[in-house]
């Protein structure tokens, strides 16, 4: 036996089922208006200008901080550099103290009067006071202590440490350009420990020049002239930041 509906039956049911067909409709078309329009290409653009002057700053800084960690280390090699000259002053005391005894003790053996340990050495004495006037910043009055120490005559083996140095007072003093025909006058030494050093600071004063490209060709020589020196891992990180 079929069972039939009768057509009044049959006509809220169509009418639920148009009206749950519009519902459905209705949300399909809400969840597409709701999503974000996509960005335009100037909005992209900005963006990425936005991306790219973040991470400007953050080499600025970055920057920044090494430069600072140079004048630090700058300024130990200072107080290192002057204990080493009180450490040679102080033993060359002590070996001219006995002589000095001895030649009083032939002279008057009898009443012979006191000895005190004579005075540090006239340049090494100088070059520490030169150190010491760099480290307080008195750079270009420290140049010239160190000018005098060559003209006058600088410690036995110091020749190219005064030379180095006054490229520092240049620097320090701002004075790039100077200081770069300095550092160079390093490099006329057949021997010396600090042309590593002039070798950075050479790439430091184009950069403080803000000429960038050259700083890094001074910072790429440094690692091809001296492979074992100690400032090579910075100076590949300032190479990343250029």
């Amino acid at each position: 036996m079929t069972c039939r509906l009768p057509v009044g039956a049959l006509l809220p049911a169509a009418l639920v089922g148009l009206w749950l067909t519009g519902c459905s409709g209705s949300k399909e078309q809400e969840k597409e208006t709701s999503l974000p329009p996509a960005p335009s290409a100037t909005e992209l653009m900005q963006n990425e200008l936005l991306t790219l002057r973040t991470s400007n700053d953050s080499l600025r800084r970055e920057n920044s901080r090494l430069e600072m960690d140079k004048q630090t280390l700058t300024i130990h090699i200072t107080e290192l550099e002057s204990v080493n000259v009180d450490l040679r002053a102080k033993m060359a005391s002590m070996v001219e103290a006995p002589k000095q005894i001895l030649k009083q003790s032939r002279k008057f053996p009898t009443h012979a009067p006191a000895v005190t340990a004579p005075p540090p050495q006239g340049s090494l004495g100088a070059y520490s006071d030169a150190l010491s006037t760099f480290k307080h910043r008195k750079y270009l009055a420290a140049a010239e202590m160190f000018r005098n120490l060559l003209k006058n005559g600088a410690p036995k083996g110091y020749d190219d440490n005064c030379t180095y140095w006054i490229g520092e007072c240049l620097y320090g003093a701002k004075r790039y350009a100077e200081a770069i025909d300095q550092f160079k006058k390093v490099f006329a030494f057949e021997w010396s420990k600090k042309k590593d050093d002039a070798q950075v600071m050479i790439a430091n004063s184009y950069l403080a020049q803000g000429d960038k490209q050259q700083a890094r060709a001074e910072f790429e020589q440094l690692i091809k002239s001296y492979p074992a020196s100690p400032f090579i891992r910075r100076v590949k990180e300032k190479l990343a930041s250029l």
